[in-house]
């Protein structure tokens, strides 16, 4: 993946799935068909405690989670998101994992390639896309076919290619305050629940 090492804010919310999906803020809706495991586990996270688990234990058809994003500006984006495939998905058309960009009205902008077969562990999948006049957009991580795939540290960046996983979320207070919390009492800033920045200002 070529990586610019430019500035980069992660605009989606809960990209790390350290909280529950389909709750007020989970951030992503699940879509999936009755056999169908959708569900953040804990265990096998690319980085922190937790990580999104899908599971086609036998439905072949398309199914995943979904994230409706208002960019910032117009001009080329990029989505991406780190899988770990246990084992292959089956011989089924168009079966496996990869992510899909449209507009509101479903649309399809872009589409990243797809993985099918059993990775060693965590790789990185992305998909460039430059969205036009479309001010907001649904990133959907989809699978298709018989097969089980865990997906962690998603990202969609005002960039025109992937950099560095960017684990802060409401980087930009875009939403306020929604993700920090402070504690000048004690001298530090909160970020979310598990990073601190020691207050180092006199």
């Amino acid at each position: 993946i070529p990586v610019t090492n430019e500035r980069s804010v992660n605009l989606l919310v809960n990209h790390s799935f350290e909280r529950d999906i389909d709750t007020e803020d989970g951030g992503w809706s699940s879509i999936k068909c009755n056999n169908s495991v959708i569900e953040t586990v804990h265990g096998n996270a690319y980085i922190g405690s937790r990580a999104l688990h899908m599971c086609n234990c036998e439905c072949t058809e398309e199914n995943g989670v979904v994230q409706t994003e208002y960019l910032w500006k117009k001009g080329k984006q990029t989505s991406s998101a780190y899988v770990y495939l246990p084992s292959d998905f089956d011989n089924s058309a168009g079966a496996g994992v990869f992510l899909r960009v449209t507009d509101k009205a479903g649309n399809v902008i872009a589409e990243s390639e797809k993985v099918r077969n059993a990775t060693p562990g965590y790789t990185r999948i992305w998909v460039p896309f430059d969205a036009g006049e479309t001010k907001s957009i649904k990133l959907s991580i989809v699978i298709k076919g018989r097969g089980s795939v865990y997906v962690d540290a998603a990202q969609l960046e005002d960039n025109p290619t992937a950099n560095e996983y960017n684990m802060i979320e409401n980087g930009s207070f875009t939403s306020g305050l929604s993700c920090w919390s402070d504690s000048l009492a004690e001298g530090n800033v909160h970020i979310g629940t598990s990073l601190t920045i020691n207050d180092y200002q006199s």
